[in-house]
C-alpha cells in the first residue's frame, strides 16, 4: 500500500486560490523545486509542498531532518514586483517570515515559543521549526523571495540524529493537544507570512513595527 499524503489539495486551493500549488511525495528540498518553478512564467505565486525531503537544509547549509508525513515542509514564492527597493535598503528582510510563522504556531500551544536568530522557532530550548529565506534576482529591477518552512509535527524526537549526533528538537505533538490539520495550517502560515511581507515592504513605520515584534519574540526566551 502506498503512503498517504498529509495534505489536501482541495483545502489548500480553497484557501489560497491565487497560488500555483504543487504537492509532491518526495523531493530533495522544496527550495530546489521552487527555484525550477522560477524559470517558468508560472513561477510567481508558486507554493511547493512535500511529504518528505531527502536533502532538506536549514541556515548555513545545515541538514534538516524529516520523515515521511511527520513534518510540514513547503516553499512559497513571494511576488517580486515591489521587493527590490526594500531588499536593498534593509538587511532585515529575512526576519519577517519568522514573525508570521510564530504567530500561527503560538495559537496551537500554551508553551511559550520564541525566535532564535535569525529564523529558528524554539520551545523549551529545543527547535520546533526553521525558516529559510532566499532572494533570487530574476531580471532587471525584479527580485523573487523564496521562503522555505519546516515544522516538526510528530517526529519521535528521541530517535532523531544527524551524522550520529542527537538533535535537540521538539514536535508539535509534544506541546499541543489541539487538532492540527496540515493543509489548514499551511494555508494560515502562507497568509500570515504574506501579511508580514506587506508590512515589510509598504512603509518605514510598518517595517519598524515588524522589527520590534521580531525582537519581542526573541525576548520571550528570557521572560
Amino acid at each position: 500500500m502506498g503512503r498517504q499524503s498529509i495534505y489536501e489539495i482541495n483545502t489548500l486551493s480553497r484557501h489560497l486560490p491565487h497560488y500555483n500549488i504543487v504537492i509532491l511525495d518526495e523531493v530533495t528540498s522544496t527550495m530546489d523545486v521552487a527555484r525550477e518553478f522560477l524559470k517558468l512564467e508560472s513561477g510567481e505565486h508558486a507554493l511547493v509542498i512535500a511529504n518528505h525531503q531527502t536533502k532538506g537544509r536549514g541556515k548555513w547549509g545545515r541538514r534538516w531532518y524529516s520523515e515521511y508525513g511527520k513534518s510540514i515542509l513547503f516553499t512559497m514564492v513571494l511576488p517580486d514586483r515591489q521587493f527590490l527597493s526594500a531588499y536593498y535598503s534593509s538587511h532585515t528582510f529575512y526576519m519577517f517570515p519568522s514573525v508570521g510563522v510564530i504567530r500561527i504556531l503560538q495559537l496551537y500551544t500554551q508553551e511559550p515559543l520564541y525566535i532564535k536568530k535569525p529564523n529558528d522557532i524554539l520551545c523549551n530550548n529545543r527547535k520546533l521549526a526553521g525558516i529559510l529565506v532566499e532572494p533570487i534576482i530574476r531580471r532587471q529591477n525584479s527580485i523573487a523571495i523564496l521562503v522555505g518552512v519546516g515544522i516538526d509535527l510528530c517526529l519521535d524526537t528521541r530517535r532523531v540524529n544527524i551524522d550520529g549526533c542527537p538533535q535537540d528538537i521538539i514536535s508539535m505533538a509534544e506541546i499541543s493537544s489541539k487538532a492540527f490539520n496540515p493543509s489548514s495550517v499551511v494555508a494560515d502560515l502562507v497568509k500570515e507570512i504574506e501579511k508580514c511581507c506587506e508590512m515589510f515592504r509598504t512603509e518605514d513605520s510598518s517595517r519598524r513595527s515588524l522589527y520590534e515584534e521580531w525582537k519581542t519574540w526573541q525576548l520571550q526566551e528570557q521572560t
